[in-house]
């Protein structure tokens, strides 16, 4: 857990150690910190897309996609918002 929380202090925008801690936690049973981690990926997503970084413009397949890729992890950390709440 302590390189994934090292992972997002380097670079706050790696959402899927949000979504790793999100999990880490709900297996401990320490919701509040879940609910923290989400939070935080949600807050990351929302600058990602808010930049307007043409992703669809690269030559590299998994970049293009990106935007997608973002949109099903907000869509899953909403979920399990939702399902802590």
């Amino acid at each position: 857990m302590n390189l994934l929380e090292s992972s997002i202090n380097i670079d706050s925008n790696q959402i899927n150690a949000y979504v790793q801690l999100a999990n880490l936690r709900v297996i401990l049973n320490k919701n509040a910190d879940a609910l923290r981690f989400i939070k935080q990926g949600l807050e990351a997503i929302k600058r990602l897309k808010g930049s307007n970084i043409p992703f669809h413009r690269s030559s590299i397949s998994g970049i293009q996609n990106a935007a997608q890729h973002l949109d099903d992890i907000e869509k899953m950390l909403l979920t399990m918002k939702r399902d802590l709440s």
